[in-house]
């Protein structure tokens, strides 16, 4: 057989035309066994339903944002319409931006050689694309992973890649020919997050030779860089400095390294403070870690319409909250939507006392239908065990207006994430 030289040399030159991104593919799409005894598998059911997500893991030095400024958020299995997650109770999914949608993306601080996750909430056969790059935003490689229609309803295909070099910086995950939002869950990384480097910090924020200006200087760069260590060092500055406006700058600094493990500490500092500058610092720091890391045993809300929904009349609502712990404090009351007019009753409207552990509450309110359309309708639990640890909860009843026969459900409906940022804060009282 005769070698056709002009064919291998025409074959060689268009190799070399390649794009990088092209000619740099050399993984193979990976599994979950393929990750080793350094890797670290990134849960979300610690978060909080609907929470957008983009800092809930700087201790991991994993950061979820979009350059669309497309927010990723926390949802479960009623918001995904049944899906379930890969664990439950929670994953996350993109949230479109108008009617395009938009990839998933995720940084990493320290570089990965291996990064999987599962993916699914899409009833169509689609084929799912994970796309690897490195600091400087030039493609290392991209894995396709296709999936029949139907096997991916629940969020339950793992697609995953790896390199032989750990350099990838920051990962994409898109779907070919859909506009389906990108769901995710239990994403893995290898290697972990590394501790970074504190010693010289913590030397100048321990030091008697420091003056006050040092000391700031030191816990800004002990933020900027998370771990456990960093943590730790902050929190030794939070209990003990002889200066009290530096506890108060370290208790802020530990909001920012997002450390749920810091929250016991700061409850004790706010319980006995030096001063009540520091206890408020300790009870808002507190306040922020819980909005990201809410407490176990999250309450069983039920909100029902008890009456017919019909344009420009009135109609009832019932809420039914039941906890499985005690709580020496709680405080629940009703938002509203902008299709909607809270009528004055004399119902429960705002319910504040302790929360008995299987002892429902029910409370009642009554709006008024002003305009067709969709709207929803928040019930917003705050619980606490002390002054100082609380947490909030939020329950949301999907309703749609109609000239006659409207609806109302806890299960969303399609395009809720559009129609909820209209609805109106709580006002205190």
């Amino acid at each position: 057989m005769k070698t056709n030289y002009f064919f291998l040399a025409g074959v060689f030159a268009l190799l070399l035309l390649l794009p990088p991104s092209t000619a740099l593919c050399q993984s193979n799409s990976i599994s979950p066994q393929d990750f080793g005894p350094s890797a670290e598998r990134i849960g979300f059911d610690s978060l909080v339903m609907g929470t957008p997500l983009t800092f809930h893991f700087t201790m991991q030095g994993i950061y979820f944002y979009s350059n669309d400024n497309a927010q990723t958020a926390v949802v479960d299995a009623v918001a995904m319409g049944g899906a379930r997650p890969h664990s439950e109770p929670f994953a996350v999914t993109t949230t479109s931006k108008g009617d395009k949608s938009v990839p998933l993306e995720i940084f990493f601080s320290s570089p990965k050689k291996k990064v999987g996750m599962y993916f699914g909430h899409v009833d169509v056969a689609i084929q799912a694309v994970l796309s690897a790059y490195d600091a400087e935003g030039k493609m290392l490689d991209k894995v396709p992973v296709t999936a029949p229609a139907g096997s991916a309803r629940n969020v339950s295909v793992f697609i995953g890649l790896g390199i032989p070099e750990t350099r990838i910086h920051r990962v994409t995950l898109d779907y070919e020919g859909t506009q389906a939002p990108k769901t995710i869950d239990d994403l893995m990384v290898e290697p972990r997050q590394e501790g970074a480097p504190v010693d010289t910090f913590k030397t100048i924020l321990f030091s008697p030779a420091s003056d006050q200006q040092a000391k700031i200087d030191a816990i800004n760069a002990l933020q900027a860089r998370p771990s456990r260590e960093a943590s730790l060092t902050l929190l030794e500055a939070a209990r003990n400095d002889s200066d009290l406006y530096i506890r108060e700058r370290a208790i802020m600094a530990l909001v920012q390294l997002r450390d749920p493990e810091a929250i016991p500490t700061l409850v004790e500092i706010g319980l006995k403070p030096p001063n009540d500058a520091v206890r408020l610092a300790a009870y808002n720091a507190v306040w922020a870690l819980r909005q990201m890391f809410p407490v176990a045993a999250p309450p069983k809300v039920t909100i029902t319409a008890t009456s017919p929904i019909r344009l420009g009349e009135e109609f009832s609502v019932e809420a039914k909250i039941v906890s499985s712990v005690d709580w020496n404090f709680a405080r629940i009351r009703f938002g509203v939507g902008d299709l909607l007019l809270q009528v004055k009753t004399d119902d429960t409207i705002v319910y504040k006392g302790k929360l008995s552990a299987g002892k429902p509450v029910v409370m009642h309110a009554r709006f008024l239908a002003q305009r067709i359309g969709r709207t929803t309708l928040p019930l917003t639990v705050n619980m606490s065990s002390n002054q100082v640890d609380a947490t909030s909860y939020r329950a949301i009843l999907y309703i749609e207006i109609q000239e006659n026969n409207g609806s109302a459900s806890m299960t969303p409906f399609p395009g809720w994430d559009r129609v909820i940022r209209h609805v109106i804060p709580d006002k205190e009282e």
